[in-house]
């Protein structure tokens, strides 16, 4: 009699999956082997029990690793088995797509970036796309603090993609705030603490520039009149001005005068120093410092 002698896979069903896909055997195609050498192929008729669960049961993948899948045939009172494995892994992000820009993707220098209106979708091996919550930190950019064409990288469970973003330089700068101090005596350093310069750009716009970027030119302050200082971010200038002026002695203040006097070494010489302006002067005590080339005489009074 013509019996049924082995069964064997001869068309393989789905054998990888990703977590949260549900198992199928749909696609199985078994060869039923018999004593006479003969075969037929069966799609159907036959049970399909995965590891854990009750035969002819399909469930949801929640666990990853191998499974085996026992397929059993019966014909005429003969049983025959045969096992096969799927495995299951996690579905993972295999790309970002930007589906819709940003609202905003061209800006001054010092702007924000704005994320706002851009839509995102991450798409999975399994093939499902799902769209991406955006939040600032995904963000590789911030504060633009350069200009000109750049990229934008947003960041997202280890997948990336780019925002070209255009970032346009001001067109001038100007000083909206003078520095606190504008008056200086001979001598004296420039100080520009309290200064605010503000730059200004095509669209109208205007920010305060950070004062480290800018650069100062200091004129000199040994000669008393108007100057300018010259301030320069990049090849943008402008200036501001100062008053250098020079320290006068009112005529009724009481003064020490010193007469200036030139010595030939070896010979002595007399230096008249002369109260002025001090009708209460009685008498004056002098205390010389004497140079090793001088020698101190004599003092007197008169």
């Amino acid at each position: 009699a013509v019996e049924m002698t082995s069964i064997e896979i001869s068309e393989y069903p789905r054998t990888e999956y990703f977590v949260g896909n549900v198992f199928s055997s749909s696609g199985l195609t078994l060869k039923v082997n018999y004593n006479d050498q003969s075969y037929k192929e069966i799609s159907s008729g036959f049970t399909v029990k995965l590891d854990g669960y009750d035969v002819d049961v399909y469930p949801t993948l929640i666990t990853l690793g191998n499974k085996n899948v026992l397929v059993v045939y019966t014909e005429n009172g003969v049983r025959k088995t045969v096992e096969y494995q799927i495995t299951v892994v996690r579905d993972t992000i295999t790309e970002l797509q930007v589906v819709q820009d940003p609202n905003k993707t061209t800006y001054n220098l010092w702007d924000d970036f704005h994320y706002s209106g851009m839509i995102v979708y991450a798409v999975y091996a399994s093939g499902k796309a799902e769209p991406v919550e955006l939040t600032k930190s995904m963000f590789s950019v911030q504060k633009f603090t350069t200009t000109g064409t750049q990229a934008v990288t947003l960041n997202y469970e280890g997948r990336s993609v780019d925002i070209i973003c255009t970032v346009n330089a001001p067109t001038s700068i100007s000083v909206s705030k003078l520095p606190t101090k504008t008056e200086y005596k001979i001598g004296e350093t420039i100080s520009v603490d309290g200064i605010e310069i503000t730059a200004h750009f095509a669209d109208g716009s205007a920010k305060t520039v950070p004062v480290d970027l800018i650069a100062f030119t200091s004129p000199s302050t040994e000669v008393a009149g108007s100057k300018s200082v010259v301030v320069s971010y990049g090849s943008l200038v402008t200036t501001f001005e100062i008053m250098v002026i020079e320290e006068t002695i009112d005529e009724n203040t009481p003064q020490i005068v010193i007469e200036s006097k030139k010595a030939t070494k070896g010979k002595e010489f007399t230096v008249k120093v002369e109260i002025r302006n001090n009708p209460g002067f009685s008498y004056l005590e002098v205390t010389p410092v004497i140079s090793p080339e001088l020698t101190l005489v004599k003092v007197q009074n008169g």
